[in-house]
């Protein structure tokens, strides 16, 4: 199945689930771009320990990452609307209608059964039930 395919594709290159992307968009939040504050945070923790307090320097860098980020990138509506559309689409897809042609030369129509068809039919499907 399709859905499998996306999973382990996904899982194997290290992205994010189209759906679980496809909800954080119609959310108005991007999941694929973590803020500076965010990577700043964990760059430090993992440079230092997690008890430690970054010096005048680094806090000065933050309080800066700080008013000008947030944890996710925004997403405008036009961005949200868009990821609903998709992610109804993906979850729920449209039935394709196909167009059917003949090309009838006769103009034959359709001719009442006989008695012996009825009864043939009748001893199928009494058969069946």
């Amino acid at each position: 199945m399709i859905e499998e395919k996306v999973k382990k594709y996904c899982e194997k290159h290290g992205f994010i689930d189209p759906v679980e992307l496809l909800v954080g968009l119609t959310n108005g939040v991007d999941l694929r771009k973590l803020n500076a504050v965010y990577s700043w945070v964990m760059e430090f923790e993992e440079e230092f320990d997690e008890e430690a307090e970054p010096d005048a320097i680094d806090w000065f860098e933050l309080k800066e990452l700080i008013k000008n980020e947030a944890k996710y990138s925004n997403v405008s509506s036009a961005e949200s609307q868009s990821a609903q559309r998709t992610l109804i689409q993906y979850q729920h897809p449209k039935k394709k209608s196909v167009d059917v042609k003949t090309n009838l030369t006769t103009t034959t129509g359709v001719t009442p059964l006989t008695a012996s068809e009825i009864r043939r039919f009748k001893r199928k499907f009494d058969n069946l039930v």
